[in-house]
C-alpha cells in the first residue's frame, strides 16, 4: 500500500482520541459495537449507510418514517451517527409537489 492510501475502516476503541470537525461535530470513527448496531437497520437502510448503496428514486423512507420525497425544512442526519448530511435548503428541487 502506497503512502497516503487508506487502510479502510478501523474501529474506534476506548483509547481512540475524540475527533471533532471544524463545525464542532464528533467525527470519531464508529466503534465495533456501533457498527454492529448499524447492521440491525433494515435491508435498504443498511445497504445505503454501510455499503455505499443508493436506493431507487421515490422508493425510500427516512428512519423516522417520512417518505423520500419529504419537503419539510430542516437538516437531514445520518441514521447511524446522527451527523448532519445536508440541509433541506440544498436538497434538489425535482419540481414535484
Amino acid at each position: 500500500m502506497g503512502a497516503g492510501k487508506s487502510k479502510g475502516w478501523v474501529p474506534a476503541t476506548a483509547d481512540t482520541a475524540k475527533m471533532v470537525s471544524k463545525s464542532g461535530f464528533d467525527i470519531t470513527p464508529l466503534t465495533e459495537a456501533k457498527k454492529q448496531e448499524a447492521a440491525t437497520l433494515s435491508g435498504m437502510a443498511r445497504h445505503v449507510t454501510m455499503d455505499h448503496g443508493t436506493e431507487r428514486p421515490f422508493t425510500g423512507k427516512t428512519t423516522n418514517g417520512y417518505s423520500g420525497d419529504n419537503k419539510d425544512k430542516g437538516t437531514y442526519v445520518s441514521a447511524i451517527g446522527g451527523l448532519p448530511i445536508f440541509s433541506s435548503d440544498t436538497k434538489f428541487e425535482s419540481g414535484t409537489s
